[in-house]
């Protein structure tokens, strides 16, 4: 069974009790470990470079903790990714708050999506899902298409039929949908919505220091 050491994952791949954990979850750690091939999952190559790196490995020695290198979903290298997308080096500028300028992030657009559409996916661009429905063994989705306006009298309401639904809209985003196909009759949690947050990143801008 193929377990990859850099997984979010890999500790709960790594024992017998954890594999159980995971198959209740519905999460096989082979799919895992294709999902970390997909996306390019490694810790950066020689770390010892960076000083905070060195700072840190010296704080956890003499504190008696283990220091673990984070696994990141960039590209160390130029070259093709695995959807055969060309990616440029990371440049360790540290330029990823706002976003990476050179393409060396290993996101979903240029690896899952371009695969898809490899493989016949279609992908609708500047339209977003305003309700989801359960209707039999099939999901009914209403998605507004805003590529002519954002208006009432311009944008095109369009319906969708699936057997499978994914849902993958963020963590407000998802919240939000299953908040509202909750209230229209879909049977889910009652905590659903309660103890949730974004993502913990902050970007903050410093003017006149003089």
């Amino acid at each position: 069974m193929p377990v990859s050491p850099y997984g979010l994952i890999s500790k709960d791949c790594a024992t017998s009790a954890g594999r159980e954990r995971l198959s209740k979850r519905g999460i096989s750690n082979g799919g895992m470990a294709r999902a970390e091939a997909m996306l390019g999952i490694a810790p950066v190559p020689e770390p010892e470079r960076f000083a905070k790196c060195a700072g840190m490995r010296r704080a956890a020695q003499a504190s008696g903790a283990m220091m673990q290198l984070p696994a990141m979903t960039i590209s160390n290298g130029p070259g093709r990714n695995s959807a055969g997308v060309f990616q440029y080096a990371c440049r360790k500028c540290g330029d990823c708050w706002s976003g990476c300028n050179v393409g060396a992030k290993n996101t979903i657009g240029i690896t899952y999506i371009t695969d898809a559409l490899d493989h016949g996916a279609q992908v609708f661009c500047e339209s977003f899902v305003t309700s989801i429905a359960q209707a039999g063994p099939e999901w009914r989705i209403e998605v507004r298409d805003i590529s002519k306006g954002k208006g009432p009298a311009r944008y095109i309401t369009r319906k969708i039929t699936t057997r499978m639904l994914v849902l993958a809209a963020g963590t407000l985003g998802t919240n939000e949908l299953l908040l509202r196909a909750q209230r229209h009759g879909l049977p889910l949690s009652k905590r659903l919505g309660d103890k949730f947050s974004a993502d913990g990143d902050d970007l903050a801008f410093a003017t006149e220091l003089d």
